[in-house]
């Protein structure tokens, strides 16, 4: 039996691409996030990478499957995530953005200072955070005026 489905790659690779290069020239403060940006991920980087995936998986290519299914389903998420957090009634502890100062200071006095890994990716998840947070409330502030 002949294949004959075209070749998928370049359609994951630029929704990854490009999706990737938009969200961080937003990252850079050049343009705010607007709707062009989160349709470009749920579209461009969700749904059609998660479409490239399975055709990868049709032509028998398990790194492109795997690659592209997990690039596709992080878009969506990250996508439902931005959205999400904006809707009315969802609390900042659902979504994971309550201030956890006593629960981090109790941490920070039983553990010696250092610089290990999992203090960096603590710091910087937190910065992360924060970024979106303040994102969010520029979101906000914009569609009210």
């Amino acid at each position: 039996m002949e294949n004959k489905y075209a070749n998928p790659a370049p359609l994951g690779l630029m929704g990854f691409g490009m999706t990737t290069i938009l969200l961080n020239i937003h990252n850079t403060g050049l343009f705010p996030l607007t709707s062009m940006v989160l349709a470009m991920g749920i579209f461009y980087g969700g749904i059609a990478q998660i479409i490239a995936g399975i055709m990868e998986f049709k032509k028998g290519n398990t790194f492109g499957l795997t690659a592209f299914v997990s690039y596709g389903s992080f878009w969506l998420t990250l996508v439902f995530i931005l959205v999400f957090k904006n809707l009315p009634g969802v609390s900042p502890q659902f979504m994971g953005l309550a201030n956890t100062s006593k629960r981090q200071s109790t941490r920070r006095s039983a553990r010696p200072a250092s610089s290990s890994a999992a203090t960096v990716l603590a710091k910087s998840g937190r910065a992360w955070l924060a970024a979106i947070a303040r994102t969010s409330a520029r979101l906000r502030s914009t569609a009210i005026s």
